[in-house]
């Protein structure tokens, strides 16, 4: 640690936030700050999209760790986005900034989670709807079986416009051949 982020924690006169890059077909910058922030030319914008990440655990073994990236889903950009054009394997990075009482980042975030997008779900209620990204680190690529995923979205991936799994949904539905229904 620097100098000055020392000096900063040891007042108690600053403020912490997360900046999250989310690289999907486009990249989305988004903050838990109450302003824009701008850090490596890039805007991190305070929408009130990114509602929480999960909790990190620090071990000192090398382990596949995972966390939940929560969004609010009303916006149709990221989800027509990820929907659209898959979200396997996307990359998402997570900065914790430390922030003067201006909202100006003091010295540079640190970085304190990478990794890829493993699972997505997305719970829909009356009057909210919600995305969780479950986001693996690199080290969970091990456990991994190579090759690609049997979904329309891989498939569309590599063969645009290809049908082959487009009805994957539908497999393990009974179907009767040579039966006379009543």
């Amino acid at each position: 640690m620097s100098a000055t982020v020392k000096t900063t924690l040891a007042s108690s006169n600053y403020y912490l936030a997360n900046l999250i890059k989310l690289e999907f077909n486009t990249t989305y910058y988004l903050t838990n700050a109450s302003t824009t922030i701008t850090y490596s030319s890039n805007d991190y914008v305070s929408t009130g999209l990114f509602i929480n990440i999960g909790d990190l655990q620090d071990d000192s073994a090398i382990t596949n760790s995972a966390l939940d990236v929560t969004l609010t889903a009303v916006s149709t950009g990221i989800m027509s986005d990820l929907l659209t054009n898959g979200y396997v394997d996307r990359p998402v990075t997570i900065y914790l900034s430390l922030m003067s009482s201006d909202m100006a980042i003091i010295d540079a975030p640190f970085e304190i989670f990478q990794g890829n997008v493993n699972s997505m779900t997305i719970t829909e209620k009356l009057g909210s709807s919600i995305l969780k990204l479950k986001v693996t680190n690199h080290w969970a690529k091990l456990d991994q079986i190579s090759g690609r995923y049997l979904t329309d979205a891989s498939q569309q991936r590599f063969f645009k416009d290809d049908l082959c799994f487009d009805r994957v949904s539908q497999t393990g539905k009974r179907l009767e051949w040579g039966i006379e229904k009543d």
